[in-house]
């Protein structure tokens, strides 16, 4: 399914940003799990010293969904530390940042998609009324 929609994106010269763009290339079917893996290998994740940064710079509404995230998936491991913890709130944190702008990525795809489609059923209607003008 995915390399029919990049051969169609392709074919229109339909811009995709470059996380859909991403997303399609890979082969993955399922958006969600591409998410995680983009989230769960991204620095930001990885490292303590920089998921402890985005998490400090992460809008209080993203910190606050990636605790509840936390939560949701059965909390913190016992006994974890600190850095354990900036590193699970810092993939959630990635992870609904990606997952945002996939999504707008792909609406404005299918706004660009919508668009072509009218322009050729435009484009179709217009050439059957030539043939019926000819055909007088």
């Amino acid at each position: 399914m995915t390399q029919n929609t990049q051969k169609t994106l392709t074919a229109l010269n339909i811009n995709t940003g470059s996380n859909l763009a991403e997303f399609l290339e890979s082969g993955h079917e399922d958006l969600q799990d591409w998410l995680h893996e983009q989230a769960d290998g991204h620095a930001d994740v990885i490292y303590y010293a920089k998921a402890e940064a985005l998490y400090i710079e992460a809008s209080l509404n993203e910190r606050q969904d990636a605790e509840a995230m936390v939560e949701v998936c059965g909390g913190f491991p016992e006994g974890c530390d600190m850095a354990t913890r900036f590193c699970l709130l810092a993939f959630w944190i990635t992870y609904a940042r990606l997952e945002k702008e996939t999504r707008e990525e792909i609406e404005t795809a299918i706004a660009n998609l919508d668009f072509e489609r009218e322009y050729y059923e435009a484009k179709e209607r217009i050439n059957e009324a030539i043939d019926c003008l000819e055909a007088l």
